[in-house]
């Protein structure tokens, strides 16, 4: 399983909201020269959280008498919406559940020594 990047989130996110979407639009939106945003949508094809559209065209020398023609048109799948709440939620439970922690450490803690400290050393020095 691949693990989604700020960037590869972030075009899933728009196709979530806008898909069905031509890559064109995706490329305007996300620049390959920053996103590298067709290697990122292809990626994303290839571990099924998104999607292409395709029309059937009828063959005859084809088994089922029709082919898929597949289109540069994404939406996301029910794979793709799930790994997308499940970000929202890991994001969700990291700033009720750990940031605070975080805080506490790296801030008040560091606080509370420094002002101990202070005043032992005006007390005693």
């Amino acid at each position: 399983m691949f693990e989604l990047v700020s960037k590869d989130f972030k075009i899933l996110k728009y196709i979530k909201k806008y898909g069905p979407i031509p890559i064109e639009t995706l490329l305007i939106k996300f620049s390959d020269e920053n996103y590298v945003t067709k290697s990122r949508v292809l990626n994303l094809f290839e571990n099924n959280l998104i999607e292409k559209t395709y029309v059937e065209i009828e063959n005859e020398y084809h088994a089922l008498g029709y082919i898929k023609e597949y289109q540069d048109i994404y939406f996301i799948t029910d794979n793709g919406r799930l790994i997308f709440q499940n970000k929202l939620i890991r994001n969700k439970e990291f700033i009720t559940k750990e940031l605070p922690l975080e805080i506490m450490r790296s801030i008040i803690f560091p606080a509370i020594l420094s002002i101990i400290t202070a005043l032992i050393t005006l007390k005693y020095f």
